[in-house]
């Protein structure tokens, strides 16, 4: 059975569905590359002055993946209200907020495999929201 879309709420909701998908695969994401990495012998124990000791474990990826891919997903919707150039322009704000957010791995205290794999979770995780995201957004 083929889906045909015809009418613009047609479109409008199999977006909506598609982003709601994306949600909840990004928080899947980090989770499998947390249970790789913990099987291949990353401690997840970080420490740093203004947090003290914190042991990241699969609930804390999802409590802290869910609002910032929400937030992703709102900031497209807001600009794609707001200007023509949404996709565009929330592609770049989205790279930059994935650089940013990869910067403080560099100064926890930890082992080279939780810091390497800190990485590839944000990574991972930011590049498959800005992919499925940018599928489908308005750019006209």
């Amino acid at each position: 059975m083929t889906l045909v879309l015809r009418t613009p709420e047609d479109f409008r909701i199999a977006r909506r569905h598609r982003r709601m998908l994306t949600m909840a695969v990004a928080v899947i994401v980090p989770v499998i590359v947390w249970a790789l990495a913990s099987a291949a012998g990353a401690e997840f124990v970080v420490a740093n002055p203004l947090i003290g000791t914190l042991e990241i474990e699969w609930t804390l990826l999802i409590l802290s993946t869910l609002p910032i891919a929400l937030a992703a997903w709102g900031v497209l919707a807001v600009l794609e209200r707001l200007t023509r150039r949404a996709r565009t322009i929330w592609t770049i704000v989205a790279v930059a907020a994935l650089a940013l957010s990869v910067l403080p791995i560099a100064f926890v205290e930890t082992s080279d495999s939780t810091r390497v794999a800190l990485g590839i979770i944000h990574v991972t995780t930011g590049l498959f929201l800005i992919r499925m995201l940018r599928h489908g957004a308005r750019n006209w």
